[in-house]
C-alpha cells in the first residue's frame, strides 16, 4: 500500500508532465499563430499586388490611348512628310499599288511597312518602352515594359529583355480614297510591387488605328509663300502680330521689332505661342528669315546658323515653343473635296453672285439670341428651340431666307410666312457660284465697339462651309454661340501676352464654321488690295473689308472671325494701304493661304500707320478630328486621334512572394 509520501511524489510527476504538455500545446499555438500572422501578411501582399497590377495595366492603356497615340501620329506624320507612305488616292501602306480594281492592299507589302513603322515607334518611346517604376503609395508600385517590335526593352531590375511572339500587323478596313484602319500587334508587361511581393501581368493584344488624309485645318497659320511685295519690298512680322497654335510657311518669315508702348499702336515685338516651322523653297530659295533693325535701316538675311538665337539688332520677335528654319516642304492641297458637288446634292448652291449672306443664330420666330448669364439663349428662354439661319441676297433688296434645325433639316421661307422643307440632312456646305460682296453674322449693338455683345452667327449645333468660287469679304463679325474659348489672345499693358484657355475636345463643342475661296481659274479679284501686291488682280482671296470708313462694305473695328479660312490665293486686309487704324483682328480658327496676307503699313520706330493687329488662336479641336465639312484635305497621311482602339485579346500572371 503506497504511504502518503508516495502519493505525493505520484502527484508531482503528474504536474510537471501536465505542465510539460501544455507548454508544448502553448508553442504550437504561438507557431501556428506566427505562421498564421506571416499566412494572412503574405495573402494581403499578394492581394495588394495584383489591385497595382491591374491599375498598371490600366495605366498601360491610358498610355496607348494619349501620349503613345500622340507618338504614333507624330511618326506618321514624318514619314508621310518623307514620302514612304501612300498619299490622296493610295493606300497609305502599299504606295506603289496602283490597281485601280484592288479592294485591299497587298499583305506582304503591309506587313513590311508596318514592322517598320513599329520599329520607327518604339523609338520614339520613354525609355524605349520603359515606363516607371512609379510610386502610389508606402510600398507600393507599378511598372509598364511595352513593345511593338517583340523585343521587350531593357528596364531598371526587370532581369533584362524579354522576346515575345507577336503576329503581323495588317488591313483591317477601308478604300484606297478614303480612311484606312490598320493594326500593329503588341506586348506588354505590367507589374505591381508591395513589399517584397510582386504580381506580374503579360498582355498581348492589337493597336488599331485610322489613317486618311485629313483636313487642312491645322495650322494657326499656313502660307505657301510670305514674301509677297513687288519689287523686292518685304512682308514683315512686327509687334502687331501674336499667334497661338502652329505656323507654318514654305517661304521665308520677315521680322520687325521695338519696344513695347502703350501710345505707339502695333509696336513690341511679334510673339509665338505654338510651334513655328519655315522651309525657305520659295521666297529666298534658301532656309532662313529677313530682319530689319528696330531703328530702321537695311533689312538683313539671316541664315538658320546665324539665329541662334534668332535676334539681330533690336528685333527679337519672342518664340515660346520650338522654331525650326529647315522644315520639310508641306504643298498647299489640291482640292480634294468637291464642295460644288456636295452643295448641289446636299447642301445649299447658289448660283452667280451674292450681295450679301449672313448667318445667324435665331429662335423659331426670327429673332437673334440673346445674353442671359453669359450665355447666348432665346428670348423666350433655355428651353426654347435653336435654329441656324441663313440669309442670302442677290441684290440689296432681293433675299431669301433659310434655316437649318437641329435635326439639320434645312427650310425654307415661303412668300406667305411658312417653312417649307428644302433638304433633309442638310451637310452644311454653302456653295456661291461666283463672289460673295459681303460675309458675317448680325450687326453689333448700337455703340459697341467689340463683338462682346454681338450676338452669335453660328448656332451651337452647326457645323458649316462658306465656299465661294471666286472672293469673299469679310464685313460683319462671325462668332460661335458656344464659345471655344474663354476669351481671345491679348497684350497687357507690360507688353505681355495672355492666351485664352479653349477645349480641344470635339464633342463638348460642336458648332464650327470654314470659309473658302476656291477661285475659279481665269477669275479676276473682287477684293480691293493694292497694286504692287502679287496676284492682285486674281480671283481666290478672302479679304476684311475696307472701302472707307462710312461705306457698308467696311468691316467694323476689333473684328472677330470664329473660323477656320482658306484661300486660293491672299487672305488678306482689304486697301491695306490706306486703311485707317481698325485695332485687332481676332482669328479664332486658323488661316490658309496661298500668298501671306498684308494687314497694314507699319514705320520703322513710329508703330503701325494703317490697318488691324492681327491676334490668330489656333482652334485646338482640329487637333482631335473637327474640321468643317467638306473642307480641303491635306495631300499626305494623317493619324485620326480619334479612332484609336487597343485591343487586349490575351493575359497571363505571375506572383512572386
Amino acid at each position: 500500500m503506497p504511504t502518503h509520501r508516495q502519493n505525493r511524489g505520484f502527484a508531482m510527476v503528474t504536474a510537471l508532465l501536465f505542465i510539460a504538455v501544455l507548454a508544448v500545446l502553448t508553442g504550437l499555438v504561438a507557431l501556428f499563430t506566427v505562421n498564421n500572422a506571416k499566412h494572412t501578411r503574405s495573402n494581403v501582399r499578394i492581394s495588394q499586388t495584383l489591385a497595382v497590377a491591374q491599375g498598371a495595366r490600366n495605366f498601360g492603356a491610358a498610355m496607348l490611348g494619349g501620349p503613345i497615340r500622340d507618338k504614333l501620329g507624330s511618326e506618321i506624320q514624318t514619314e508621310a512628310l518623307a514620302g514612304t507612305l501612300g498619299q490622296n488616292g493610295t493606300w497609305v501602306f502599299d504606295k506603289y499599288n496602283t490597281s485601280k480594281t484592288a479592294t485591299t492592299p497587298d499583305p506582304t507589302t503591309v506587313i513590311s511597312n508596318l514592322q517598320y513603322l513599329a520599329s520607327q515607334l518604339q523609338g520614339r518611346l520613354a525609355g524605349s518602352g520603359c515606363y516607371g517604376p512609379y510610386p502610389l503609395s508606402s510600398g507600393e508600385a507599378l511598372k509598364v515594359r511595352l513593345t511593338f517590335t517583340g523585343t521587350m526593352p531593357l528596364c531598371d531590375g526587370s532581369g533584362g529583355s524579354t522576346t515575345v511572339k507577336l503576329g503581323y500587323g495588317r488591313f483591317l478596313n477601308g478604300a484606297r480614297n478614303s480612311a484606312q484602319t490598320y493594326s500593329l500587334p503588341y506586348a506588354m508587361i505590367v507589374s505591381g510591387q508591395y513589399g517584397s511581393a510582386q504580381r506580374t501581368l503579360t498582355l498581348t493584344g492589337q493597336y488599331n488605328f485610322t489613317v486618311g488624309n485629313g483636313s487642312f485645318a491645322r495650322y494657326a497659320l499656313f502660307t505657301d509663300s510670305e514674301q509677297v511685295i513687288s519689287g523686292g519690298g518685304a512682308n514683315y512680322f512686327t509687334g502687331s502680330y501674336l499667334f497661338n497654335g502652329p505656323v507654318h510657311t514654305n517661304g521665308n518669315f520677315a521680322f520687325y521689332g521695338d519696344t513695347y508702348s502703350t501710345s505707339e499702336y502695333g509696336s513690341g515685338q511679334a510673339t509665338f505661342l505654338g510651334p513655328v516651322t519655315s522651309v525657305g523653297q520659295n521666297d529666298a530659295g534658301k532656309p532662313g528669315a529677313y530682319y530689319m533693325p528696330s531703328k530702321g535701316g537695311r533689312t538683313r538675311f539671316r541664315t538658320p546658323s546665324k539665329l541662334v538665337p534668332p535676334v539681330y539688332r533690336g528685333t527679337a520677335p519672342t518664340f515660346k515653343d520650338t522654331v525650326d528654319w529647315k522644315a520639310k516642304y508641306i504643298p498647299l492641297p489640291p482640292n480634294g473635296q468637291d464642295q460644288l458637288d456636295a452643295a448641289k446634292d446636299g447642301g445649299l448652291y447658289i448660283s452667280g453672285d451674292a450681295s450679301s449672306v449672313r448667318l445667324y443664330a435665331g429662335d423659331a420666330a426670327g429673332a437673334e439670341l440673346v445674353k442671359a448669364n453669359g450665355a447666348w439663349k432665346p428670348a423666350a428662354g433655355s428651353n426654347a428651340d435653336v435654329y441656324q439661319y441663313i440669309k442670302v441676297c442677290s441684290t440689296a433688296t432681293t433675299c431669301t431666307l433659310y434655316r437649318e434645325d437641329a435635326n439639320k433639316d434645312l427650310y425654307k421661307l415661303k412668300p406667305n410666312g411658312t417653312w417649307a422643307l428644302k433638304r433633309s440632312g442638310f451637310n452644311g456646305v454653302i456653295y456661291v457660284g461666283g463672289n460673295v460682296k459681303s460675309f458675317g453674322g448680325p450687326s453689333r449693338p448700337p455703340g459697341a465697339t467689340d463683338a462682346s455683345s454681338t450676338p452669335p452667327a453660328v448656332a451651337s449645333f452647326a457645323q458649316l462651309d462658306m465656299v465661294t468660287s471666286n472672293d469673299l469679304r469679310i464685313t460683319h463679325d462671325l462668332t460661335y454661340q458656344d464659345p471655344v474659348c474663354n476669351g481671345t489672345l491679348r497684350r497687357d499693358s507690360t507688353g505681355a501676352v495672355t492666351a485664352p484657355s479653349c477645349t480641344n475636345d470635339p464633342s463638348a463643342v460642336t458648332n464650327v464654321l470654314g470659309i473658302y475661296a476656291s477661285g475659279d481659274a481665269g477669275a479676276s479679284a473682287m477684293c480691293k488690295f493694292p497694286g504692287y501686291e502679287v496676284a492682285a488682280y486674281t480671283g481666290g482671296n478672302i479679304c476684311f473689308g475696307y472701302q472707307g470708313s462710312t461705306n457698308p462694305l467696311t468691316a467694323p473695328e476689333n473684328l472677330r472671325v470664329d473660323a477656320t479660312m482658306m484661300a486660293a490665293n491672299h487672305v488678306d486686309m482689304e486697301n491695306w494701304d490706306s486703311a485707317g487704324k481698325m485695332g485687332t483682328l481676332d482669328i479664332l480658327g486658323g488661316v490658309i493661304t496661298k500668298y501671306d496676307g498684308v494687314f497694314g503699313v507699319f514705320s520703322p520706330g513710329g508703330g503701325q500707320k494703317h490697318g488691324v493687329l492681327p491676334r490668330f488662336t489656333y482652334d485646338p479641336r482640329f487637333e482631335n478630328g473637327m474640321s468643317p465639312p467638306y473642307f480641303p484635305t491635306l495631300t499626305f497621311a494623317q493619324l485620326d486621334p480619334t479612332k484609336i482602339a487597343p485591343i487586349i485579346y490575351s493575359q497571363t500572371e505571375q506572383t512572386a512572394h
